[in-house]
């Protein structure tokens, strides 16, 4: 399981970056920014972590 924060303009790109690696997002918290769960294999977390951050150009954090 690995939560990213993003803006919400890129909160689509995300998600369909994170399908598309095989993963699902499991929740959405939205406030100022979205908070995203999101359920990978572990072997796909560095690569969705990059792929997030070119997604919301370098603006996606994760949360601890």
């Amino acid at each position: 399981e690995l939560v990213m924060v993003v803006p919400y303009s890129p909160v689509d790109a995300v998600r369909r970056v994170v399908e598309r690696e095989g993963g699902t997002v499991e929740a959405g918290d939205y406030a100022e920014e979205v908070a995203l769960t999101l359920r990978l294999a572990e072997d796909r977390l560095a690569t969705v972590e990059r792929a997030v951050q070119d997604a919301t150009s370098g603006r996606a954090r994760k949360r601890p």
